[in-house]
């Protein structure tokens, strides 16, 4: 393994790490929370929380990305850069609850706008950790981060249980977003050795604003393709069905954050290395995609295999989400392959680019919603199906070439090589996704009828097919696998050795030796 592997490998170490402890967590509080309420308040939450997350695109300005993959960095950009988003969350929060009567008429509910007041305050809370986010990534310290996580969303997940027990509804979501926000600013002032001077230059701000806008207008792009088909369901449709839709949407959310964010959140840093030396970005970007698509394809394919049985689970009023997290399973796949072209671009001082395909994906993905809002007057469920249907089709079919097409124009990258990489993670899906179709086509579920033992069973099947698939089919990844287990049982056998050696003087004593 070469040196930037093993470089990328110990960097996403911690993240993946971290993910998996923290989706473990997330996941957690989304089922009990999820059993806990029902569709419509999750949609009422969801839409006053997208409302929110729109505005934050705008507060941070893109600098986050600026100060990760600029070359040369000052102390007088990263004051700037601090005072600038500190202002303008209180800016923007400002914003928020002057606009928050009309965005809660505009979707007929009225409880929308004091919940908007409460979550503004999430911008002003955000302005404080944007640099020292950024410092950490740069340096590629990515277990302080990993602490932060895992902290906030466990003290959030608490609260917003807690508040969910105690009969609060909807707004148990609310205080679950402001307190795993307020933790994971205090967290990260306690690992980040960063702290702010009173200096603040214009002059460090214009240096990184060219780069900062062009992100900026590509995130605003990317919040709106992932945004716009909940936005219109909610105006249109009403909150159960965007609660339907988006507890959906986050279970795919969910098997992605486990290795893709992983391996994306590190990449900038690591990819803007190579910045100057487009083949072995590439190989790096390549590297990345086979650890990503290996392990994402198959879960993905599993969810959409097992829907019924992870629905069921987590309770009887979900069942209308059957068919539209089957469907935007293939949204994730779509994600999968393209994740790390967004790194790719930006490592490459591309991301003019990055920005106008999301933008072109995100008017394409909102009329296409619209069109099948509008047009198709039918039943609740089939019409979110359709919705799910519409926007898989545009990522899939438009824009996934796009961006691919984009990264082989400014990289120079292989789709020859590309198709190579993705095709052991392909097959295991495959393999996958059958055998969770024979699991529900034998009637096994009709036999097994306690719903937590059914996804204990279909989990169990799903892991050992996984792990037969990546033996047959890519013994690369196997090979880190075995590496994984051999170092836990030499951990496990440390502890072990080292309990004996502390209980030994002990015995002796006993014993009269």
């Amino acid at each position: 393994m070469r040196s930037s592997d093993k470089t990328m490998l110990h960097a996403a170490k911690w993240v993946t790490l971290s993910n998996f402890a923290n989706q473990g967590l997330v996941g957690a509080v989304t089922f009990l929370l999820a059993a806990l309420l029902n569709p419509a308040q999750f949609g009422t939450v969801a839409m006053a929380y997208l409302y929110i997350t729109f505005l934050q695109q705008v507060t941070g300005f893109g600098f986050n990305s600026a100060l990760v993959q600029r070359k040369e960095l000052h102390q007088r950009h990263l004051d700037s850069v601090f005072w600038l988003n500190v202002g303008s969350g209180v800016f923007f929060a400002a914003i928020a609850i002057s606009l928050g009567g009309w965005w809660s008429r505009l979707n007929r509910m009225p409880d929308l706008a004091p919940m908007i007041n409460a979550l503004s305050a999430i911008m002003i809370i955000e302005g404080f950790s944007v640099v020292q986010v950024a410092l950490l990534q740069r340096s590629m310290q990515f277990k302080r981060l990993a602490i932060r996580d895992n902290l906030a969303t466990a003290v959030g997940g608490v609260i917003g249980i807690g508040a969910a027990l105690f009969g609060m509804g909807a707004w148990a979501l609310v205080l679950q977003h402001l307190a795993t926000e307020l933790t994971s600013v205090l967290s990260l002032w306690g690992v980040s050795e960063w702290r702010p001077g009173l200096e603040f230059r214009w002059s460090a701000v214009r240096d990184l604003t060219d780069y900062s806008l062009k992100t900026l207008f590509g995130r605003i792009g990317s919040f709106a393709q992932n945004s716009t088909d909940s936005l219109l369901i909610g105006i249109f449709v009403g909150p159960a069905a965007v609660g339907l839709y988006r507890l959906a949407n986050r279970l795919v959310e969910m098997v992605l954050m486990f290795v893709a964010r992983a391996i994306l959140t590190v990449s900038l840093a690591h990819y803007s290395k190579y910045q100057s030396d487009l083949p072995e970005l590439n190989r790096n970007f390549l590297f990345g995609s086979r650890l990503n698509c290996i392990v994402t394809f198959p879960a993905l394919a599993f969810l959409a295999g097992a829907s019924q049985v992870v629905l069921a689970a987590i309770g009887p009023q979900w069942a209308g989400a059957v068919r539209v997290l089957q469907i935007l399973t293939l949204v994730g796949l779509g994600k999968s392959v393209v994740f790390l072209i967004t790194p790719l671009l930006q490592a490459a001082s591309r991301p003019g680019i990055l920005s106008l395909n999301l933008w072109s994906l995100a008017i394409a993905n909102a009329l296409a919603v619209w069109l099948g809002v509008k047009l198709f007057a039918a039943p609740e469920e089939p019409l979110l199906a359709c919705v799910a249907a519409l926007r898989a089709g545009v990522f899939v079919g438009l824009f996934t070439p796009l961006l691919l097409w984009q990264a082989n124009r400014a990289t120079g990258l292989s789709m020859r090589s590309l198709a190579a990489t993705v095709r052991p993670a392909l097959l295991t899906a495959l393999v996958m996704a059958g055998s969770q179709w024979m699991l529900a086509s034998v009637g096994i579920w009709g036999i097994i009828t306690n719903r937590f033992l059914a996804l204990a069973l279909s989990a169990a099947v799903g892991a050992g097919v996984w792990i037969a698939c990546i033996s047959l089919f890519d013994e690369e990844t196997m090979g880190y696998v075995r590496a994984i287990v051999k170092r836990v049982r030499e951990a496990l056998a440390s502890l072990g050795a080292g309990k004996i050696l502390r209980e030994k003087p002990c015995a002796d004593h006993l014993a009269g030796k």
